[in-house]
């Protein structure tokens, strides 16, 4: 790119040519042949114009106090605004005080809400909202109402397993409430309260020190002082506003104080150096990457040094090692060991975190020796000749010193690389293996204790690189080998741990490794962009994962530090789920969509929600195969894009953007694509399905789209009423009970279950009293259920799906891919809709192996494959091509379109093949190609193994 100056000079340049640029870099200096042709700024002389408000202040009730907090924040941050406090604060005051703000915040929640939670759900709530305040004064707050309703209705409409993930989409619902709620007298506390904390967290800048203190910090205490009196006045008690309100004010009045004694601590720092020799205690070597840290925490430990660490921010901590022979010597040389230890001073651990801290009771036989140095820690390291060191460490735990399996085998020093406070969202049981540099644990989680996996945690230690082995290829070798040994440990235990999936591994190097950015992209992923390099250590954090099967996802991220409190994770390039969260964040336990990916694999087919991302790929790779033919292609960067279409309240299709795997119904639509969830009650038909199967055709033949139908199915759905399942009684033709072979004599429910089915339908069942053997039972003559779609309605749907799918095969483009069993209705669309493609191990019949063989009186077929596998189905016609997996099958259907163009070939007088001319061929005299109707080597046959003197192609034409 050219620049061009406007006036004549001479240039120096400063860059070299090729380097990268950044914002903000010179890159040459222009020395003018007339200076005076420089235009200099010149003051201003008159006034600015007249400026409004930086920002427009809404209308609503609910968008009013956001412009008074952030003057209020604003004077807290530093800015001199204090000609407005008080008027800020009473603007404040008269807006949280409206009875209607509760109203207009949630009344824009719910509008927010609106599609991502069920309708009925939605209706209840607004409903509940609109009747309180249609009344004629409305100071009641509907709180506990929006409450109870939300916990009935996920109580009785939704699965325990899946009410956690239903709980997130109405949270801004609840905070809205809880906060209004809180305080219903003095709304503006619940706001107030956050404001002593924000002043907090600036004095702390500069509460050390008595120097540095910003010029507006009287316009901060004018505020807080506003604030104490308005408490004063309220005629309300202090201690019933919010607990932090309180916290922040003492946190503030410490800050303070601190501030104050600081001054008197002047004169007391010679007397701490004027004894012996030395004027300061020796130092040690500073840590890296602790830039403008206090680097007295690293000096060495002293009899002053207990001193000198009161008054920092975090205590001195002491540790005693020593090495002996066996157990005797241990026990007679415990006291000794512990003697190099400082006492131990409960009233300063007390000052320091808090009365409830108090010093740990030791239940074993050096109780009184642990307590005097306040030891919470004991490791122990046991060497045998010719083996890897063990290592043990003991914890109080109850009063009661027990082993802290989770760190067993690891250096005491070291633990905390595992990070396991990460895994605090699960109940771990450690897995030994003979590998001391991997640590593997069995993870259950707490609140779903179904939910099992492998967490993973191995440390790269320092080797010796010797030769020519750069580091790149070091840190290759020594992941490469970590990665070996972890897979062939899980291997073994999987086999004890059947049901778990989704593990995790997390690798840490315990050295820093001399490598840009560049080489560790290169070693991990081999394709991720370079970037610059940089001489400092970056920590960089790399997740890989694989949920479909198919694509691999590669996430890059740099921890960065904000403030010395917390790191967070910032993406390189497109940012990745977790951009900005922080680093020691606990593993999240599987939602809803793991267990359901497994599902979905477990029967050979991929996860519903996973099609189109596997669109996407053979896309992708559709494009990489036509660039090279035409490398001035350029590849689109997003290539599918979809909408997923619901039924409204009208029984018309809406597109929305809802998460995945929240569907209420066993299909789904992406664009033109019609698809069967499989871990949706096996992907069976109900009347539910039905009716929507038959909406999403005529869709597509209203708007002339092609229509795309993956199918695994189960057939019409037969239900269970899950009310009766757990309350019925059996009563046997024996009635000991011994021989269960002679039959059952009928179906009952005792009186009690009766009456709690009683209690949620009294249409669920139908029975006859009848008393037996003294007890009163209700014998079932008919279960009909309080669900629709359990029974025989189920199949009065299936020829109207039939019809709707032969007329869309007459108007527009039907194509259909067998990803999974297709049974009945399932298999008979795949026939109706012509276009079939079928995956390998995947079958097409209408009745099942088994049934077939009750009818024929003996074991004829073994697999649903020998009837309707791709050797009978595509041998027969009915499957137009094979795939061996459902990323081959989506791109068989992506070569499917076709156009006009030039042809070049002739046939001869004598035998050719007539696919040339469909794709063309090489002429035999000379190298050229000679063209067909269509793209050279674009042609797809079809039915190849059927009719063999028949050929059938599907080609394609740019």
């Amino acid at each position: 790119m050219p620049l061009v100056a406007s006036v004549d000079g001479t240039v120096q340049f400063i860059k070299q040519p090729g380097v990268s640029l950044k914002p903000g870099d010179v890159f040459g200096i222009l020395s003018l042949d007339d200076p005076d042709r420089v235009n200099h700024a010149k003051p201003l002389e008159g006034q600015l114009p007249k400026m409004g408000l930086p920002s427009v202040v809404g209308s609503e009730s609910q968008q009013q106090p956001n412009f008074g907090i952030d003057i209020l924040n604003n004077i807290l941050d530093g800015y001199d605004t204090q000609a407005i406090i008080a008027s800020a604060l009473k603007d404040v005051v008269d807006v949280m005080r409206n009875a209607k703000l509760f109203f207009s915040e949630a009344s824009a929640v719910l509008s927010v809400l609106s599609g991502r939670i069920p309708g009925k759900l939605e209706d209840s709530l607004r409903a509940t909202i609109e009747n309180v305040k249609a009344k004629t004064n409305p100071i009641e707050i509907p709180a506990t109402r929006i409450r109870k309703l939300l916990e009935t209705y996920i109580e009785r409409n939704i699965r325990a397993q899946d009410r956690t993930m239903f709980r997130d989409p109405p949270a801004p619902l609840v905070d809205v409430v809880d906060r209004h709620k809180s305080c219903p007298q003095f709304p503006e506390w619940d706001v107030f309260a956050n404001l002593p904390s924000r002043c907090e967290s600036t004095e702390k800048l500069f509460g050390g020190s008595i120097e540095a203190r910003p010029p507006q910090g009287a316009n901060k205490n004018k505020l807080v002082l506003y604030l104490l009196d308005m408490i004063e006045t309220s005629g309300s008690s202090f201690n019933s506003f919010d607990s932090k309100l309180n916290t922040a004010l003492q946190e503030l009045a410490a800050l303070q104080s601190r501030r104050v004694f600081s001054g008197y601590l002047y004169n007391v720092d010679p007397m701490r150096f004027t004894l012996g020799s030395c004027t300061s205690a020796p130092s040690t070597p500073s840590l890296a990457g602790d830039v403008g840290a206090d680097n007295r925490r690293q000096g060495s430990v002293s009899d002053l040094t207990y001193i000198l660490g009161q008054n920092q921010s975090r205590p001195v901590r002491h540790g005693a090692i020593a090495w002996l022979s066996d157990f005797k010597s241990l026990t007679n040389g415990f006291a000794k060991v512990t003697a190099s230890l400082p006492l131990f001073n409960p009233e300063e651990l007390s000052r320091r975190h808090g009365p409830e801290n108090q010093a740990h009771k030791v239940l074993n036989l050096a109780k009184a020796i642990l307590a005097l140095r306040g030891v919470r820690r004991v490791s122990f390291d046991l060497w045998r000749k010719g083996q890897y060191p063990s290592y043990f460490t003991l914890r109080d735990v109850a009063e009661v010193w027990q082993e802290e399996e989770a760190i067993c085998n690891i250096e005491p020093a070291l633990a905390a690389q595992l990070e396991l406070s990460r895994l605090s969202n699960y109940n771990l049981i450690p897995c030994f293996v003979e590998n001391p540099q991997i640590h593997i644990y069995h993870a259950v989680a707490r609140e779903i204790p179904v939910e099992s996996r492998f967490l993973v945690r191995a440390l790269i230690r320092p080797g010796r690189i010797r030769g020519n082995m750069r580091m790149s290829e070091y840190l290759f070798s020594e992941t490469d080998r970590l990665v070996t040994g972890i897979l062939d440990a899980l291997e073994v235990l999987s086999a004890q741990y059947r049901h778990s999936d989704c593990n995790h591994i997390a690798m840490n190097s315990l050295h820093n490794l001399t490598l840009t950015f560049d080489e560790v992209v290169q070693t991990i992923s081999g394709f991720i962009g370079a970037m610059e390099r940089d001489c400092n250590v970056i920590p960089i954090c790399y997740i890989i994962d694989n949920v479909s099967g198919f694509i691999l996802n590669f996430h890059t991220y740099q921890e960065i530090v904000p403030n010395k409190a917390s790191t967070i994770l910032k993406s390189f390039g497109e940012k990745g789920p977790l951009h900005l969260q922080p680093v020691n964040q606990p593993y999240p336990t599987k939602e809803s969509l793991p267990p359901k990916r497994y599902q979905a694999h477990s029967v050979g087919t991929t996860y519903v929600y996973d099609f189109p991302d596997l669109l996407g790929k053979a896309l992708h790779n559709h494009w990489l195969a036509r660039r090279v033919l035409d490398p001035s292609m350029k590849i689109p960067q997003s290539l599918p894009k979809s909408k997923e279409l619901v039924l409204d309240e009208n029984e018309e299709l809406q597109e929305v953007d809802c998460t995945p795997g929240n569907n209420n119904c066993g299909m789904g639509r992406s664009i033109a694509v019609i698809a069967n969830d499989i871990t949706y009650k096996i992907g069976s038909f109900g009347p539910q399905e039905d009716h929507f199967f038959h909406a999403d055709p005529h869709y597509a033949r209203s708007r002339g789209l092609p229509r795309v139908y993956l199918s695994a199915s189960s057939d019409a759905r037969i239900g269970l009423a899950e009310e009766a399942l757990d309350l019925f009684s059996v009563a046997w033709n024996d009635p000991s009970d011994v021989d269960v072979t002679k039959g059952v004599k009928y179906l009952y429910l005792t009186h009690e279950a009766f009456l709690k089915i009683n209690e949620k339908s009294a249409e669920s069942v139908r029975t006859t009293e009848i008393t037996e053997d003294g007890e009163r039972r209700h014998m079932l003559t008919n279960i009909i259920g309080l669900q629709d779609g359990l029974g025989v309605e189920c199949l009065k749907g299936s020829g109207l799906i039939a019809g709707e799918t032969s007329r869309a095969y007459d108007d527009i483009v039907t194509i259909m891919l067998v990803t999974a069993r297709s049974l009945g209705i399932g298999a008979y669309l795949v026939r109706l809709g012509q276009r079939a493609a079928q995956v390998e191990g995947q079958p097409i019949i209408f009745t099942g192996a088994p049934a077939l063989n009750k009818v024929l009186g003996r074991k004829v077929y073994t697999l649903n494959l020998q009837l309707g596998g791709t050797q009978i189905m595509h041998k027969n016609g009915v499957s137009h091509l094979t795939a061996s997996s459902d990323l081959e099958g989506v791109t068989r259907i992506i070569h499917t379109e076709t156009w006009d163009r030039d042809i070049t070939y002739v046939h001869p007088k004598g035998p050719y093949d007539p696919r040339w001319f469909i794709e063309g061929k090489v002429d035999e005299t000379t190298p050229e190609w000679l063209s067909g109707f269509f793209d050279k080597r674009s042609s797809q046959e079809t039915l190849s193994g059927w009719a063999q003197t028949v050929v059938c192609i599907t080609p394609s034409l740019t």
